[in-house]
Parts: C-alpha cells; sequence; structure tokens
C-alpha cells in the first residue's frame, strides 16, 4: 500500500516540477516580447508583421490564424495531464 502512495506522489510532483519548468520558459520569454514592445510599440507591431500592407494578404493571416488554433487545440489535447 505504501508503495502505490509512494508513487501517486511521485507522479504528483513530477507533474509539479513539470507545470513550474513551463511556467518558468513561458514567462521568461515572454519578458523579451514585453519588452521590445514597450520600447518601440510601432517598431515591435511591424517587427511581427503587423503593418498597413498586412491587410493586403488576408487569407494568409487566416491560414495563419487556422494553424495556430488547430496546434493549440491538439497540443491541448495530447498533453492534457500536465499541471
Amino acid at each position: 500500500m505504501g508503495n502505490i502512495r509512494n508513487h501517486i506522489h511521485t507522479k504528483q510532483c513530477q507533474k509539479r516540477k513539470a507545470g513550474w519548468l513551463l511556467w518558468g520558459m513561458s514567462t521568461f520569454m515572454m519578458v523579451f516580447v514585453v519588452i521590445g514592445f514597450i520600447n518601440s510599440p510601432v517598431g515591435f507591431m511591424n517587427y511581427i508583421g503587423l503593418n498597413r500592407t498586412a491587410l493586403d494578404i488576408p487569407w494568409a493571416w487566416a491560414l495563419a490564424g487556422v494553424v495556430a488554433i488547430s496546434y493549440i487545440v491538439y497540443t491541448a489535447r495530447m498533453v492534457s495531464t500536465v499541471g
């Protein structure tokens, strides 16, 4: 019985560590995005492709949105136990 409890505790600990690791990596990467935006909002928006000519290719933006949403949904379903 103690072995099962130890296994469950180990699994919970691993999930907690994985969650903190993912949070830490995401936060670290987000810091640079925020700094780039704060330093030069117009330059940052231009750098990521949001400028006046971006509206000339709406199908590309629609496709990019569909791909991003599909990837997020697929990943959320396949890796649903991290947390």
